[in-house]
């Protein structure tokens, strides 16, 4: 059902998401109006975004409004202006239309390896991201450091409603690179 739906959503989102040549190469030698822009062109699409730190924490003190509301361009752009942020992250659930499953270090390769899944997006320390069409019913953001049993998927993180992953930009580990709508 979600490979269905995240086929779906990609081909929907690619349709709507116009860029100019190679805006879905490295994001390495970014400049802050491209970096801008690439938060903007995640909003056109329908995702939440936020702006976060090098250590991926939100620069926002106050965001879960945004877990119910996406900003405005015009908060993006004063946000961009006055933070500076390093990078910005999609805010995952019902809010941007997506569930993002994490696949980290070698564990998470293997288990992306398995499934056949095309990333979305390259981590800075080598991970990936998967988008999928958000169900329409409650997504836990769950992973080892949140699950009540032992954790099936050692490598993998879901980030449901109320989460976060960062999309486009640097962290200290190093460049997002987003592969594909």
């Amino acid at each position: 059902m979600w490979g269905e739906n995240c086929r779906d959503h990609e081909d929907r989102d690619s349709d709507r998401l116009v860029h100019g040549a190679g805006a879905m190469s490295a994001v390495s030698n970014l400049i802050k109006p491209e970096l801008l822009q690439r938060a903007l062109d995640l909003a056109a699409i329908g995702r939440s975004v936020l702006p976060v730190r090098p250590n991926k924490k939100p620069l926002l003190k106050e965001w879960t409004s945004l877990q119910a509301a996406r900003a405005t361009v015009d908060q993006i752009t004063d946000w961009s202006a006055k933070l500076k942020p390093a990078a910005w992250a999609v805010i995952s659930g019902a809010v941007s239309g997506v569930a993002i499953v994490d696949f980290d270090g070698e564990p998470g390769g293997a288990w992306l390896k398995q499934f056949g899944l095309r990333p979305h997006v390259q981590t800075g320390s080598g991970g990936a991201h998967v988008h999928f069409m958000h169900p329409g019913v409650p997504v836990k953001t769950m992973n080892a450091k949140t699950a009540t049993k032992a954790w099936p998927w050692p490598g993998i993180d879901i980030r449901g409603d109320g989460g976060y992953a960062v999309t486009v930009g640097r962290n200290s580990h190093g460049t997002y690179e987003q592969l594909r709508a």
